[in-house]
């Protein structure tokens, strides 16, 4: 390779070396955020959030999207998610902190242990298995795993949980491996009466297999199910 080369491949190194920018990442794998709420989520302020969302732009991570007189932001392929999952994988590999971390999370009782995405989804297909989308509900609507039903992690105290007792094999998932909602969703269902276990993948992991999302009527909505139903949901369609 060319030295111009390895200087455009070190640019998506670069956009990556940041917590921040990872996190930020993983969030807009999951729906497109304003600016405004994205910082809010993080925890940065409206001028680092941008700062950095300049980062993940330049590198071509992230695109802007005009929504009516609003911008909003969202990942812009398939293969920046890719990167993430390959980068998530490596560093559980190779980093001795994260080694030990995966260690003493694959010790959780309610984890499903061994599974193919694929073949995950022709059992949820074939009705063989129940998946719950433990996400707050925006990112539920935006784009889900398709057949999986909405119980988002926040309203699991007061969400009617009999339609999920009177399922087997219940499989949930979150945000993606170290997501503290998942674990928690999880234990809170369990403690609840039904019977489920961790899926370990999300969105990311799911679309960088190349494999569909389920989509809600309306992409737009920002409001959760008010009781935690699933809303109904369109036809699946290929990630954007």
């Amino acid at each position: 390779m060319k030295r111009t080369h390895h200087l455009q491949v070190a640019r998506l190194g670069q956009a990556l070396a940041s917590p921040v920018r990872l996190r930020a990442l993983n969030l807009l794998a999951q729906r497109a955020w304003r600016v405004s709420e994205l910082a809010r989520e993080l925890g940065e302020s409206l001028a680092a959030t941008s700062a950095h969302l300049k980062v993940l732009r330049d590198a071509a991570m992230v695109v802007d999207e005009k929504r009516g007189r609003e911008v909003w932001c969202r990942v812009e392929s398939d293969e920046v998610l890719a990167l993430l999952a390959a980068a998530q994988r490596a560093a559980e590999v190779l980093l001795p902190e994260l080694r030990e971390a995966a260690r003493e999370a694959d010790e959780d009782p309610h984890l499903l242990r061994s599974f193919q995405l694929g073949a995950l989804a022709e059992d949820v297909a074939q009705g063989r298995v129940t998946l719950v989308d433990l996400r707050p509900g925006a990112e539920y609507l935006s784009g889900h795993l398709p057949g999986a039903q909405s119980y988002p992690f926040p309203e699991l105290d007061t969400a009617d949980l009999t339609p999920l007792k009177r399922k087997r094999n219940i499989v949930a998932y979150c945000r993606g491996p170290w997501c503290l909602m998942a674990r928690q969703g999880v234990d809170a269902l369990n403690q609840r009466g039904v019977a489920a276990k961790r899926l370990r993948a999300g969105i990311v992991e799911w679309r960088a297999e190349g494999l569909e999302l389920e989509r809600a009527a309306s992409p737009a909505a920002t409001a959760p199910p008010s009781n935690g139903a699933s809303p109904q949901a369109a036809a699946p369609r290929k990630p954007e």
